[in-house]
């Protein structure tokens, strides 16, 4: 389209909540391949306009870059106000709220970007404001309220995306985010294919598989030009069921050359991750 991308992030890497720094730069390297420009740590602090129009953006270091169009993503903070007029109890980030999406107040239920959840791994409050963590929730209130038994199920806060050609997912913890609530990790990343070797337009997958100590899954992302959202889920399973990359290793999995290889990649990776234990 000719047009000149400078894509900002103010942390040293991007999509940094769900994706390692390892994988994160396979993203940063196809981005600057298809000539987008990168400035990761440097957080714009200025907006300057004339005549009603955006004409540069300033970053912290003083840099000045001249611009036609700006697109903020700076991330979602909830409206806690009127929760809190009424009485209900807030956490850190937002309204507590019970399985059944009851707040502190009786009959009053909340849902969406403005509730704390519940951290499958860490079993701690969390936030995660995902529309499918929000399309759940408002099922679960909704049936609590027409008196039927829902119970919203702690979170993982599995996602997927697609940038170019280029499709990356993750589910669970980052080792960056493991090893900050101090839990000891061991974890493998593996280059593997979509199809089988032999089949027309396999595409590269890059998975990493990320666990405790004791081999427990906590955490998996994955990078390649198709099938990343079914692996994905796959994986939001076993971390629910808190299954050990043994467990996984021997696992039955489909298999037909034009959709996978005869050993899946998810397999690939954790019996890679198995080898490092006794």
């Amino acid at each position: 389209m000719g047009i000149n991308v400078t894509l900002t992030e103010m942390m040293p890497q991007i999509v940094p909540r769900s994706l390692d720094p390892d994988i994160a730069k396979i993203i940063e390297t196809y981005l600057e391949k298809e000539g987008i420009n990168i400035a990761l740590g440097h957080p714009i602090t200025e907006l300057k306009g004339e005549n009603g129009k955006v004409t540069s953006a300033v970053f912290c270091d003083g840099t000045e870059v001249e611009c036609d169009m700006v697109i903020l993503a700076t991330g979602v903070r909830a409206e806690l106000g009127l929760a809190k007029s009424i009485g209900c109890e807030c956490g850190r980030w937002a309204i507590r709220v019970n399985d059944r999406m009851a707040t502190s107040v009786p009959d009053v239920f909340a849902v969406g970007d403005c509730v704390e959840s519940y951290d499958a791994i860490l079993r701690s409050p969390t936030i995660s404001q995902l529309g499918t963590t929000a399309i759940r929730q408002a099922k679960t209130c909704a049936q609590t309220i027409c008196g039927k038994r829902s119970r919203f199920n702690p979170v993982l806060n599995s996602m997927v995306s697609k940038v170019g050609n280029l499709e990356f997912g993750a589910v669970g913890l980052t080792t960056t985010f493991a090893q900050q609530n101090r839990i000891r990790t061991v974890t493998e990343k593996v280059e593997a294919l979509t199809r089988a070797r032999y089949y027309p337009n396999a595409k590269p997958m890059n998975v990493k598989v990320i666990c405790d100590i004791d081999g427990t899954i906590i955490g998996c992302q994955i990078i390649a030009e198709e099938r990343v959202a079914e692996r994905i889920d796959t994986m939001t399973l076993a971390i629910t069921e808190e299954l050990t990359c043994f467990d996984l290793s021997n696992m039955e999995f489909a298999y037909a050359p034009p959709v996978s290889m005869v050993t899946d990649p998810l397999v690939i990776a954790v019996e890679e991750v198995s080898k490092k234990f006794n």
